[in-house]
């Protein structure tokens, strides 16, 4: 086997600051590691791939409590990494997202607030542009509601439109994404109280399209929220249609510690979509799940089954290009899982590796 014959997909979290480059053959199903990074990072919670794919951008959430780094790193023939560039930013980013002409936002948790700024697509070199910091209302969900609790930043298909879901507030804050960078504050997209919003997916997601549809995961509802999404002078409206289970065919079960949803991943035909929840032991002690729904030509979602994610706590979960393979990273487990998906939505496990504290499972090809 080849590099060049094998799937690539980097992996980063809680593990020394390394993110590591594994070979997947489909063939054999052989899962490799090729490559580690560790280049003065010290978290790498979030990673996403350049539009053009020879860059991958981190969100690094730093020591405990303390500031943390936003970095570019050049993706190398052979799969390795080599940093680029590196700023301090304020605050753990918990997610990074990248639009138009190299910008990119990160929701910082912790420090209730947002960092955006632009990137060089060729060199990599970072240009800071503004910080959004929090103050408003929370929701009645203590003590995790107590403050602001930006969790994603995720740029629309058009690249216009950055969403940032804010689970103390329980609102989806919209910003509109200007030419040279900069962002204005829309009208948040306010969610039901201590609903908890943790994570979306615009879909479809094709650069330089406008989305239909947005899914967004509730963490401390288990609540997934359907949106019709329509686009006025570039600016997006949403009006609800559905609120499923993120468990798909039951209700979160009642226990100690509660049941968090965490990550939506939909298949590369928009046919499949696959939520993951923590804590709930569907399975057994220690064995979360993964909710898999169908998605209908209008954007609804029908709940089919509930899966075994095979460990504890799936914080994140990513389907390949193709759409074939699941990824899956079990955070409490130290490990992430390969799963190959049939017509159906189920899955069967065809790979793992260990890993700690796995925390993004980002594909290349």
């Amino acid at each position: 086997m080849t590099l060049c014959d094998a799937k690539t997909l980097f992996v980063g979290g809680n593990n020394r600051g390394v993110i590591s480059t594994y070979s997947f053959d489909p063939s054999t199903n052989q899962l490799t590691k090729v490559h580690d990074y560790s280049g003065g990072l010290n978290h790498p919670s979030w990673q996403s791939l350049s539009r053009d794919k020879k860059i991958l951008i981190t969100a690094d959430e730093g020591p405990w409590n303390q500031n943390g780094a936003f970095a570019t790193l050049r993706i190398n023939a052979d799969k390795s990494l080599t940093q680029l560039s590196k700023v301090t930013v304020k605050g753990s980013g918990v997610s990074v997202t990248e639009g138009n002409n190299g910008f990119f936002g990160i929701a910082h948790y912790d420090t209730s607030s947002v960092t955006t700024g632009r990137f060089d697509t060729q060199s990599g070199a970072i240009s800071l542009g503004q910080v959004y910091t929090y103050n408003s209302p929370t929701g009645p969900s203590k003590p995790r509601q107590n403050v602001p609790h930006p969790h994603q930043a995720l740029v629309d298909p058009t690249g216009r439109i950055m969403t940032v879901p804010d689970l103390g507030a329980d609102q989806v804050r919209i910003y509109d994404v200007g030419n040279n960078g900069s962002i204005q504050e829309l009208s948040p997209l306010q969610v039901t109280a201590a609903y908890g919003p943790r994570h979306g997916m615009f879909w479809p997601n094709t650069p330089g399209t406008q989305a239909k549809n947005y899914y967004l995961v509730n963490e401390l509802s288990n609540k997934v929220i359907a949106y019709k999404v329509n686009y006025n002078n570039n600016i997006p409206t949403f009006t609800a249609t559905q609120t499923l289970d993120t468990l798909a065919t039951k209700t979160a079960p009642v226990k100690y510690p509660a049941p968090t949803a965490a990550e939506i991943a939909i298949t590369a035909d928009g046919k499949f979509a696959y939520i993951s929840n923590r804590a709930d032991e569907s399975f057994g002690s220690k064995q979360d799940s993964i909710g898999v729904f169908s998605i209908a030509e209008d954007g609804s979602l029908t709940g089919l089954s509930l899966e075994i994610a095979g460990g504890d706590a799936p914080r994140h979960i990513s389907t390949d290009p193709t759409g074939e393979f699941l990824a899956v990273a079990l955070n409490w487990s130290n490990k992430f899982i390969i799963y190959k998906r049939d017509s159906t939505g189920k899955y069967t496990k065809v790979a793992e590796s260990q890993f700690t504290v796995p925390e993004c499972v980002t594909w290349f090809d």
